[in-house]
């Protein structure tokens, strides 16, 4: 009656959501059948035969073997082992080509799961990059780069090396250390491989005891949910129907309807294919107040894509710039600077957004004012005071944008700095001098001093 004792999904709906869209759009691209006759690569003698003494010989038979069980060329892949300070920061990296290069520090050595984890990451990218499936600049391109090798049954090595722990005990000290390695989280990695077990109908699959509990819980939890619910866009009974183009009356229908991954595809769905219909432009706006902030953040990206067709939803927009969540208020800010409307009414509410404490809120909104241009004037005060903040505050993606906010909005943006600051902070007003000129792009040919005595500040 109240729902207490339905089944939770053991991943937030965004989480949730993309995994299965991102599982289906790999069955698309390499054929469910791959999927179902993937052999689970185990870390074990039968899968990984060879000797491990750490050399790069080693690694380069590990690659071989890799490459085999991916349905790679190993020919087409030469192996580098780097030094770890010439890729600070870097497991390992990829350089598509004729033949293309895998590189890995010398310190994936030492620890061959993770050496397995990490080739298999950059073989994912040889599939995904040099197959042209994915381009790079693709937002989730490195998360759906772990997920490929899931697909592929070979998911167990990257969903264990999430979290590496290493220990070390000598006479006198014992010690532990922690670190993260990869991008997508381990309840990520559990509940995708819940995908590929319900896919091949496997209740309990044999080789989750080769799992960390960190993966291994979000797995059973989330075949228990998958069991119960059958909620999923990745589906044994659906996987092979045809995707064909909804009609609005159906797609409005799902985003009403549906569960939450069903509006929340949808919604991508329709961002995707521009569906400007306005019985679905009034669904999308209605998923504003959507009490998932998935969904309604999500329904703001969606009404800005559809630009001016998404103009009736201006007040429900406008309304949606004080939501309680943070990726709301963002997805309204951006849909408002797409549509460009009635800025004697958004302006005002827009604004004082420039002041959250959200990188990702202030940016939307900064980049909002900015597409209004000199309508947006009224504005710049909110803006200066919310840059000189963000160069208090070194937040120093937020500076450029606030900086490029200014420069487009008003005639004179070094001149409103200096009245800015007639009165404060010389050193403060010199710093965002610095600002403006180094996005305007003169930042090397800019004199900015202080006049010790006056406090004045001369460009």
């Amino acid at each position: 009656m109240f729902g207490w004792f339905s089944p939770k999904a053991p991943l937030s709906t965004y989480e949730k959501t993309w995994t299965e869209w991102r599982m289906r759009w790999l069955a698309d691209r390499f054929g469910i059948d791959r999927l179902l006759r993937a052999k689970v690569i185990l870390p074990t003698d039968e899968f990984f035969p060879d000797a491990f003494d750490g050399t790069a010989d080693d690694a380069r038979r590990m690659l071989d073997r890799l490459c085999g069980y991916l349905g790679i060329d190993p020919r087409k892949i030469q192996l580098e082992i780097c030094p770890d300070v010439q890729m600070p920061g870097d497991a390992g990296q990829y350089t598509p080509g004729g033949q293309a290069i895998i590189r890995v520090v010398e310190s994936q050595l030492d620890d061959p799961q993770s050496l397995v984890a990490t080739l298999t990451h950059e073989l994912a990218h040889e599939l995904l990059l040099g197959g042209g499936l994915l381009p790079a600049d693709a937002p989730d391109h490195e998360w759906v780069t772990d997920l490929l090798p899931v697909f592929l049954g070979a998911g167990i090595f990257a969903a264990n090396a999430t979290i590496r722990e290493a220990y070390q005990t000598t006479a006198q000290t014992h010690s532990w250390r922690i670190r993260k390695h990869g991008y997508l989280p381990s309840h990520m990695f559990g509940y995708a491989m819940a995908l590929f077990a319900l896919m091949r109908r496997e209740r309990n699959p044999e080789w989750s005891k080769y799992l960390r509990s960190d993966a291994l819980a979000p797995l059973k939890a989330g075949l228990r949910y998958l069991e119960e619910t059958d909620d999923s866009l990745f589906h044994p009974d659906t996987i092979r129907k045809q995707h064909v183009r909804l009609p609005p009356s159906e797609l409005a229908a799902k985003l009403r309807t549906g569960t939450a991954s069903v509006r929340l595809a949808t919604l991508w769905e329709i961002t995707h294919g521009i569906v400007t219909d306005q019985s679905v432009v009034t669904a999308v706006t209605e998923c504003l107040a959507d009490r998932d902030r998935a969904i309604s953040a999500a329904a703001g990206g969606t009404l800005a894509a559809l630009g001016p067709a998404a103009a009736p939803a201006l007040p429900q927009l406008v309304a949606a710039l004080s939501a309680r969540h943070e990726d709301t208020r963002g997805g309204a800010a951006r849909a408002l600077g797409m549509l460009c409307q009635d800025p004697a009414t958004v302006i005002p509410e827009l604004a004082p957004l420039v002041h959250e404490p959200s990188d990702n809120v202030a940016i939307e909104t900064a980049m909002a004012l900015r597409r209004f241009g000199r309508q947006a004037e009224s504005a710049t005060g909110q803006v200066l005071s919310a840059l000189a903040g963000a160069v208090i505050d070194c937040r120093f993606a937020l500076v450029g944008v606030l900086a490029s906010t200014l420069t487009a909005i008003t005639d004179d943006p070094m001149g409103r700095v200096r009245e800015f600051f007639s009165e404060g902070d010389a050193e403060l007003c010199q710093r965002t001098l610095a600002a403006l000129a180094e996005q305007a792009g003169d930042y090397h040919n800019s004199v900015v001093r202080v006049d010790k005595g006056s406090g004045a500040v001369a460009r």
